[in-house]
C-alpha cells in the first residue's frame, strides 16, 4: 500500500478526477489475517471494488483494477472473475505468472508495465506474454529502471492515467 509506485499511481489518477483506493492485503500493513499466496487476497481486492461501487461519489461504471507485482496478479485474477472492472491493469507482473492461462480469452482493455532492467518482469518475456492476449492490449516499457521504478513512480503513474483516460474515451465513444 505504501509502495512509492502504488502511492504514485493512485495521486496521479486522484488529481485527474478518478477516485482511488489503496489497501494492504491481509497479513501485511497493519491488516489481519494472513498471508494466503494470492488465493484468499482475491478476496481483499473483492472487498475492495465492493467498497468503492458503493460509494455514492464513485461511478460504478468507471471501475479499474491495478497492482503492482504481486497485487498486479493477484488483482488482475481476480478482475477476471469480476465484471465490475472495466479496465485491467498489471505494473511489473512477475514472469511466474505468464505461463497461466488466466487471461488468454480477457476481451476488456488491459495494460501492463515493466522497467528495462526489471528482473522480475523481464520487457522481452513480457512482450512475448502480451502478444498471445486479446485486444485490447497495451504495453509500456520504462526505460532506464527497474522492479521498483525507482524515481520513476511519476511516470508510471502517468502512463496509467494517459491510458485510463483514453480507454475510457473509447469506451464512451
Amino acid at each position: 500500500m505504501d509502495s512509492a509506485v502504488v502511492v504514485a499511481v493512485c495521486r496521479g489518477l486522484a488529481v485527474r478526477g478518478w477516485a482511488t483506493l489503496r489497501f494492504d492485503f491481509r497479513g501485511a500493513g497493519h491488516s489481519e489475517g494472513a498471508f494466503d499466496g494470492g488465493h484468499s487476497e482475491m478476496d481483499d481486492v473483492a472487498g475492495a471494488l465492493d467498497f468503492l461501487a458503493s460509494q455514492a461519489e464513485v461511478d460504478a461504471h468507471r471501475l479499474a483494477v491495478i497492482g503492482y507485482s504481486f497485487g498486479a496478479s493477484v488483482a488482475l485474477h481476480q478482475a477476471v472473475r469480476d465484471e465490475r472492472a472495466r479496465w485491467l491493469v498489471g505494473i511489473a507482473l512477475v514472469q511466474e505468472h505468464y505461463e497461466d492461462p488466466f487471461l488468454n480469452e480477457e476481451r476488456r482493455p488491459k495494460l501492463f508495465i515493466a522497467g528495462e532492467h526489471d528482473p522480475w518482469a523481464p520487457p522481452e518475456l513480457l512482450r512475448t506474454y502480451v502478444s498471445c492476449l486479446r485486444p485490447p492490449v497495451a504495453l509500456r516499457i520504462v526505460a532506464g529502471t527497474d522492479h521498483l521504478f525507482g524515481r520513476r513512480e511519476d511516470e508510471v503513474a502517468e502512463i496509467v492515467a494517459e491510458w485510463l483516460q483514453d480507454a475510457n474515451t473509447q469506451t464512451r465513444a
